[in-house]
């Protein structure tokens, strides 16, 4: 389980595939100081388990179904990702629950930059647009956010300083697509209103 709050921007190393796994080695800093083999990371919002760790390095493996839903199968080397380990019970929760498991993918339709925020308008399919709130939480990127304002066909959020600084939304653009896990209140409300229709 995660929080959505980033703690470091990775550099992807080395990507490879061995028998039908796409394995991707991430450089990172701070977070390597008590992460072990065996231990859930999350890369752009997807929970992924370390296979090798060293002091500058770890490595994960991504099966064949996470790279179809997620955009894990479009990162290069070089590419910066978001990163987070797994929350400690006795932690802070400054985001909101995250389980690192993708629904599906949301594409940047307008980026507007006000004065020192930025706005995304974001189109996915219309099953996970009906389970998005307004004022409601979602992780895009592994990032906690709130969504701003909800349209026919997309929604809005809008991304402070820090956030645009912090992670790797700042960099993306118009076309791009990025991870999208929806609120866990959400998911069940919408289970439980399919079952009265039933």
């Amino acid at each position: 389980m995660f929080t959505g709050i980033i703690e470091e921007l990775g550099g992807v190393k080395r990507i490879s595939s061995q028998f039908g796994l796409r394995v991707i080695e991430v450089t990172a800093d701070k977070i390597l100081a008590d992460l072990r083999v065996k231990d859930s990371i999350a890369i752009n919002g997807v929970c992924l388990t370390l296979v090798r760790c060293n002091s500058s390095n770890f490595t994960v493996e991504a099966v064949k179904e996470t790279l179809k839903k997620t955009n894990l199968g479009k990162v290069k080397c070089g590419d910066k990702v978001n990163l987070e380990r797994a929350v400690k019970l006795d932690g802070r929760l400054g985001g909101h629950l995250v389980s690192g498991h993708i629904d599906g993918i949301a594409r940047i339709i307008k980026k507007q930059k006000l004065s020192k925020e930025v706005h995304l308008w974001l189109e996915t399919n219309l099953e996970l647009l009906k389970q998005i709130v307004p004022r409601g939480s979602i992780a895009l990127e592994g990032v906690s956010l709130t969504v701003a304002e909800i349209k026919a066909g997309f929604f809005k959020v809008a991304l402070v300083p820090y956030t645009l600084k912090e992670t790797t939304l700042g960099r993306k653009k118009v076309g791009d697509e990025l991870n999208l896990e929806l609120d866990y209140l959400g998911k069940y409300v919408q289970k439980h209103l399919n079952r009265m229709k039933r």
